[in-house]
Order: structure tokens, then sequence, then C-alpha cells
């Protein structure tokens, strides 16, 4: 991951940047099999029926679809002898210490206004889309249409160069999916023995 530096359309290959001043450029080279994709501000008029979405948010309520009770098939804690006495809930004036997560969940749209999306058979979500909802066209592209400046990520394997050998590429916006992701790690010498 970094921003291109560089491209040669003769040998299909992009320089990047490394991660961090000390990192060197790495090359990345595309294949008759490498999948394109660029990343562009969007809108909600991009949102279409039949389309299929990726949703990142944070729950503020969970309706119960279903509630299991009884015999469970798997147990959600380890049961000890000696159990400790539960802790006491936090008063109402501060708040859980619960982790705030943000859940990522994929479906195909069925309805635009409200969005509803079908995440599986006869399971809808819907989604609440606002003033600050970040909305990201993705787009398969040639490879002509990556320039010097842009964010890259690439995922792949590293041939017997060093190269990263890429099978998927995005190009565009920064904070892509994956852009936590530490960048493919480079063949290093090995330090001399201290004595």
């Amino acid at each position: 991951m970094g921003n291109v530096v560089k491209t040669d359309p003769t040998r299909n290959e992009v320089t990047v940047t490394g991660r961090s001043r000390n990192d060197p450029p790495q090359t990345v080279v595309f294949t008759d099999k490498t999948t394109l994709l660029k990343q562009v501000k969007g809108t909600a008029a991009d949102l279409k029926v039949g389309d299929t979405i990726e949703v990142t948010g944070i729950p503020l309520q969970i309706d119960a679809r279903t509630i299991r009770v009884g015999e469970i098939t798997h147990k959600p804690e380890v049961v000890r002898k000696n159990p400790r006495p539960a802790a006491a809930a936090p008063p109402p004036d501060r708040p859980s210490r619960l982790p705030l997560t943000r859940p990522r969940m994929m479906g195909r749209i069925l309805r635009v206004s409200p969005l509803t999306v079908q995440l599986a058979e006869g399971i809808n979500a819907d989604i609440k889309v606002g003033g600050e909802t970040n909305i990201v066209r993705v787009t398969t592209v040639p490879f002509s249409s990556i320039k010097p400046g842009d964010p890259l990520f690439a995922l792949g394997s590293r041939d017997q160069n060093g190269n990263l050998v890429a099978r998927r590429v995005q190009v565009g916006l920064e904070g892509f999916p994956g852009a936590g992701l530490r960048s493919a790690s480079r063949p290093r010498p090995a330090k001399p023995a201290k004595k």
C-alpha cells in the first residue's frame, strides 16, 4: 500500500512509495489475471435496486428477529466451578464500557428510499443514510487510468525479484477497505550477529 510514483505501461508495472520514509519504493506487477478497481466519491444517486453494497457503521439498536433459549449447541463462555460474582451494572449517568464496534455487512439493494438491503434469504436490513454517510463508487478501470499520486492498495504474492505480482488492485480514495493492513514485507538481508 502506498502512493503511485510512476507507471510503466510497456512492462505493466507501477512503482509505489513505501509505507514510511525508511521503506524503499515497491514495484507492483499487473498480469492478465489482475483485477483493477478504482474508488471515487459517490452520491445516493449511485445506489440502484439490485446492486450489491457493503455497509459499515455503528449499531444504535438491535431488533431481535430470533431469540434462542434452552439447550444451545455452543457455549458462549466457559463456566468455572467457583464463578466470581457478576459485576454491577454501571450507573445510568455513566456510559457502558462495552467497546464500540463497526460492523460490516454486505447485501443486495431491495429498495432505495428508505435504503433496504437483503443480507440473506428472508433477512433484510434498513440502512439509515444521512448527510454524514460516506458513499464510495467502485468501478473496474483500465491500467491507463492509474496516475502518479493515486493511493494504491494491492493484494498478491512476491516473485523471485521481490516484486508484488498483483491479484487485486484498488486505486482512488484514501481509507479504502484494507487500508489499516500492513504492506507486504520485503525480504531483508540478515543482520550480522553481535560479538
